[in-house]
């Protein structure tokens, strides 16, 4: 009984962590209209779980057809297909707003002859420094 119990709220959590993370990235990814992507990935979430639990105890009922455990079977296929992808939405737009944002922006003036090699070092230390410093232009 007790791995039964552990197995369900092992289950549940996971499956509830993944939908937290479906529905944001869902409101992530369609970010003009965040309470209804939110209600609708809710419901999507919820008919996924209810459609799994209701195959899992028809399965081998004779009466159901098998277009409606065709459908069961592929409707939540798909939902995890925009559940996959929406959590690849709010993992790029985490990954992309984190972290130490830079320009790559630069400009580099002098003469120079084709085939030189410019050395440059980024001195990312010194909130003060202007960009980037010319150590060897290869004229040595």
């Amino acid at each position: 009984m007790f791995a039964i119990i552990i197995t369900f709220i092992s289950a549940i959590s996971i499956s509830a962590i993944a939908a937290g993370y479906s529905i944001i990235g869902l409101a992530t990814l369609f970010a003009g209209a965040t309470l209804p992507i939110i209600a609708m990935g809710s419901a999507l979430e919820i008919g996924k779980l209810v459609a799994a639990s209701w195959l899992y105890n028809n399965w081998h009922n004779s009466l159901v057809p098998k277009t409606i455990k065709a459908y069961l079977t592929t409707a939540p296929t798909n939902n995890l297909i925009v559940t996959l992808y929406s959590n690849g939405s709010l993992v790029t737009s985490v990954n992309i707003t984190a972290g130490d944002t830079f320009s790559t922006t630069s400009s580099i003036s002098g003469t120079f002859s084709p085939g030189d090699i410019l050395e440059v070092q980024i001195n990312n230390s010194d909130p003060t420094a202007k960009g980037l410093k010319i150590i060897n232009n290869g004229s040595n």
